[in-house]
C-alpha cells in the first residue's frame, strides 16, 4: 500500500475512532433526552423540531456552500506563498457569513417554526417550539466555525481534535439532561404552561453550549500548526470568483432541500394530532429518533471516510491527478458498501432489540413506533453513503451543477412519495411514508449521479461495472444474512419468553443486549462467509487493513490470519501485459493471469516486472512512441504526442522496455491507455516516478498488475 493510501487509512481510523466515541456519548445524550421528554407527545415533538431546525439549516449550508466553495479554497490556499493571509480572509469571511445567517434566522424564529408546524398546533404549543428553536439558533454559527477550522486542520493532516471535540459537546449536553431529570423527572406529559426558561435552558441551552465548546476548542490545535489567525477583511485573491458557479448551484440545492424538509416536518408533526392519538402514532420525535439511529453507522463509516478523503480529492484535482481521484472514489464506494449493507441487514432483521439496546429509557410501545421507520431508512444506508462520496467528488472538481440535478430528481421523488402517503393513507402511516419516500428517492436518482460522474468527470474510465458487481454480491450476502438472522431472532424471542406487542409487551435492556450480541456475532460470521464464497476480494483488503491497523498481527492467531489473507490477495491479483503491435485498425488489450513478481504498489494498483516474453496485445488506444519524435498510430506516422503522465508501461516481447516519457533503448514501443480494457478501474495510466526510474532501460516485458 502506498504512503498516500496509508495516510487515508490512518486519517479515516482517527476520524472513525473519534466519531465512534462521539456517537457513544451522543447516544447517551439521546437516551437522557428520551428519559427527559420522551419520544411521543407535544413536548417531544416540540423539542425535536426546535433543535432540528438549526441543525438542518447548517447541515444544508455545510453540504452546499461550505463544502462546495470554502473547503476547496482552503486546500488551495495552503499551497500558496501567502497562505496565512488567504486563510485569514477565508476565516473572517466565514465568521461574518455565519453571524449574519444566524442573526437573520434568530430574528425570524416564529416565522421559520410556522413553516414546520401545521394548523393543528395551538398557540401555546407553537410558543414552546419557538423557545426551543431560539435557544438552539446560535448552533448555526458554531457548527460553521467548527467546519471551517476542522477542514483547515484536516488539510494539515491533523484529525484528532476535529474528530474528538464533539465528545465534549455531548458531555455538556448530557450534564444538562442529567440535572433536568434529577430535578423534574420525565416531562413528556406535562402541560405547556409547566415549561419555563430554566427548564428550556437545561435541555436546549446546554446543548448549544456544548456545540460552542466543540468549535472554540479547535483553535488550540490550529495554533499548534504555527498558524496565527488575524482578522482580515476582503475577498480579493482568495479564489472565490472561480467558485461562483458552484456557489450558485449549491445555494439552489439549499433552497430545494429546505423546502422538502419543511414539508417532511409538517407531515410528521401533524400525523399524531390529525390522527387524534398523541402517544400512539409515530410523529416527528419518533422519526428523528429513528433517523438518529440510522445515522450512527453512516456517521461512523461514511462521514469519517468522506471527511478524510475530501481534502485529498481536492488536492488531486488541483494537481490534475484524475486517476487518483477515480481510484479513491471507487475504493471508498466498494469498501464502504460492504460495511453499510451489513448494518442494513441488522436494521431489517432485529430493529426492536437494536432500538432497545441503544435507547433503554424508551418503553416498548414507543419502540414499536420507531422500528418500522428504522427499517425503511436503514435500507438506504449504502445509497446515502454513495451519494456523499459522489457529491464530495463533484465539489472537489468545483462542479455544483450535477449534484443539483441529482437533488432535483431526488426531492421530486420524495415529494411524490410524501403526497401519496398523506393523501392516500391514514395519519397513522404518514411518518412511515416519509421514511419510505427518502429511501425511494435515493434508489431512483443515484444511478443518474453515477452516470453524470462517469460522463462528466472521468470520461468513461470509472469502472461502474466493478462497483455494481461488488454491490450486487454484497446485497445477496446481506439479504441472506437478514433472513437467517430474523429466523434466529424469532427463536430467541420464544426461548426468552419475550412479548413484543400488546398491553403486556416487554423486553428488558439485558434481553435486547443478549439478542444483539448473539445475532450480531453469528450474522457477521455468516455474512463474511457468504462474501468469501462469492469471491469478494475487497473483503480481503478490509481484513488485511483491519488486522494491521489494530496490530493484531502481534498475536499468533492474528499473524496466521494475516498470512492467509495476504496469500489469497496475491492469488487473486490480475496481471496484465501489453505488447505493441502496429495495426492500422486499432489494437485490443487482453488480460492474462501470471505469477506475481517484484511489485511496486500505488494507491490501488501494482506494477510488476517479469523477464519472460508473453503473448499478448496492447490496448486499441495504443500510440507508438519514439523518444526522438512524435507519436503516431503506425510507424512513421505523425500524430499526437502521448503525455508521460497518461502513459502506461508497455513492451514488445524480446525488446528493450521503454516507458513513455522516460529513457531507455527502444525501437518503437507503445504507450497504451488501458481505460477501455476489461481491467478494473484501478488500472493505472500513470507510472510512478519510482517505477519509471527502476524499470527504464531494462530488458523484459512490463506488466501492470491490479487487484481484481
Amino acid at each position: 500500500m502506498s504512503s498516500q493510501a496509508s495516510s487515508v487509512g490512518r486519517n479515516s481510523l482517527i476520524m472513525a475512532s473519534g466519531t465512534f466515541v462521539s456517537r457513544i456519548t451522543g447516544q447517551l445524550r439521546t437516551i437522557l433526552l428520551a428519559a427527559a421528554v420522551g419520544t411521543t407527545g407535544i413536548a417531544a415533538n416540540a423539542y425535536q423540531t426546535g433543535t432540528m431546525i438549526p441543525q438542518v439549516l447548517f447541515t444544508i449550508l455545510s453540504g452546499g456552500v461550505f463544502n462546495a466553495v470554502l473547503v476547496p479554497q482552503i486546500v488551495k490556499s495552503l499551497k500558496e506563498k501567502d497562505a496565512n493571509e488567504r486563510l485569514d480572509k477565508l476565516i473572517t469571511l466565514s465568521i461574518i457569513l455565519l453571524f449574519g445567517v444566524t442573526a437573520i434566522m434568530a430574528a425570524g424564529t416564529h416565522l421559520i417554526t410556522s413553516l414546520y408546524l401545521n394548523s393543528n398546533w395551538n398557540a401555546q404549543q407553537h410558543a414552546l417550539v419557538d423557545a426551543f428553536t431560539l435557544w438552539c439558533m446560535p448552533q448555526i454559527f458554531f457548527y460553521g466555525l467548527y467546519t471551517i477550522l476542522g477542514q483547515i486542520l484536516a488539510a494539515h493532516e491533523r484529525f484528532a481534535a476535529y474528530a474528538w471535540s464533539s465528545v465534549g459537546a455531548n458531555i455538556i449536553a448530557c450534564a444538562g439532561f442529567g440535572i433536568f431529570i434529577a430535578m423534574f423527572g420525565n416531562a413528556s406529559r406535562q402541560p405547556m404552561g409547566w415549561w419555563d426558561q430554566n427548564k428550556i435552558f437545561l435541555t436546549a441551552g446546554m446543548w448549544t453550549l456544548g456545540v460552542a465548546f466543540q468549535a472554540i476548542v479547535l483553535f488550540i490545535p490550529l495554533f499548534q500548526t504555527g498558524y496565527k489567525y488575524r482578522p482580515r477583511m476582503g475577498i480579493r485573491g482568495i479564489g472565490l470568483r472561480s467558485m461562483g458557479n458552484v456557489a450558485m448551484w449549491s445555494l439552489s440545492i439549499v433552497v430545494i432541500n429546505q423546502l422538502v424538509g419543511i414539508l417532511t416536518t409538517r407531515v410528521t408533526n401533524g400525523a399524531p394530532i390529525q390522527g387524534n392519538d398523541l402517544y400512539g402514532i409515530a410523529g416527528n420525535a419518533s422519526y428523528q429518533n429513528a433517523f438518529t439511529l440510522y445515522m450512527l453507522p453512516y456517521a461512523l463509516v461514511a462521514v469519517s471516510i468522506a471527511t478524510a478523503i475530501f481534502p485529498r480529492l481536492s488536492l488531486y484535482v488541483t494537481e490534475n491527478r484524475i486517476d487518483d481521484v477515480r481510484d479513491t472514489l471507487s475504493y471508498s464506494l466498494r469498501r464502504c458498501g460492504i460495511i453499510m449493507l451489513f448494518i442494513t441487514a441488522m436494521f431489517v432483521a432485529i430493529p426492536v432489540p437494536i432500538i432497545k439496546a441503544l435507547l433503554p429509557s424508551v418503553p416498548l410501545s414507543e419502540i414499536n413506533l420507531i422500528a418500522p421507520l428504522l427499517i425503511a431508512l436503514g435500507i438506504n444506508s449504502w445509497a446515502a453513503s454513495a451519494f456523499l462520496f459522489l457529491q464530495r467528488t463533484f465539489y472537489a472538481f468545483e462542479n455544483g451543477k450535477y449534484p443539483f440535478i441529482f437533488t432535483v430528481i431526488q426531492n421530486a421523488v420524495q415529494i411524490i412519495g410524501i403526497m401519496i402517503a398523506q393523501f392516500g393513507f391514514a395519519p397513522r402511516y404518514w411518518t412511515l411514508g416519509v421514511a419510505i419516500s427518502v429511501t425511494a428517492s435515493y434508489a431512483v436518482s443515484l444511478p443518474v449521479l453515477f452516470y453524470l460522474s462517469q460522463k462528466r468527470l472521468f470520461n468513461g474510465t470509472l469502472n461502474i461495472a466493478r462497483i455494481v458487481l461488488s454491490f450486487g454480491k454484497t446485497v445477496i450476502a446481506a439479504a441472506i444474512t437478514a433472513l437467517l438472522s430474523y429466523s434466529l431472532y424469532a427463536i430467541l424471542i420464544r426461548i426468552m419468553h419475550i412479548q413484543l406487542s400488546g398491553a403486556h409487551g416487554h423486553m428488558s435492556w439485558i434481553q435486547s443486549l443478549v439478542i444483539c450480541i448473539i445475532i450480531g456475532i453469528i450474522a457477521l460470521a455468516l455474512y463474511t462467509g457468504i462474501l468469501v464464497l462469492l469471491k469478494m476480494n475487497d473483503l480481503v483488503d478490509i481484513g488485511i487493513s483491519a488486522i494491521k491497523r489494530l496490530h493484531l498481527e502481534r498475536f499468533p492467531l492474528g499473524a496466521q490470519l494475516l498470512a492467509q489473507l495476504e496469500k489469497r490477495q496475491a492469488k487473486k491479483r490480475i496481471i496484465v501485459s501489453e505488447y505493441a503491435a502496429d495495426l492500422d485498425d486499432g489494437i485490443k488489450a487482453e488480460p492474462q493471469a501470471l505469477p506475481q513478481m517484484d511489485t511496486f504498489q500505488s494507491t490501488d494498483a501494482s506494477y510488476n516486472l517479469d523477464p519472460r516474453p508473453v503473448r499478448t496485445v496492447a490496448s486499441r488506444n495504443a500510440a507508438f512512441i519514439d523518444p526522438d519524435r512524435k507519436a503516431g498510430k503506425g510507424k512513421g506516422d505523425a500524430g499526437r504526442t502521448v503525455r508521460p503522465e497518461n502513459a502506461v508501461l508497455t513492451s514488445r516481447a524480446g525488446t528493450d522496455t521503454h516507458i513513455a516519457g522516460g529513457t531507455g533503448n527502444s525501437t518503437g514501443t507503445a504507450a497504451a491507455d488501458t481505460s477501455d480494457s476489461p481491467v478494473s478501474d484501478t488500472a493505472p495510466r500513470a507510472v510512478p516516478d519510482r517505477v519509471r526510474q527502476g524499470i527504464a532501460g531494462t530488458d523484459g516485458i512490463g506488466k501492470a498488475a491490479v487487484s481484481s
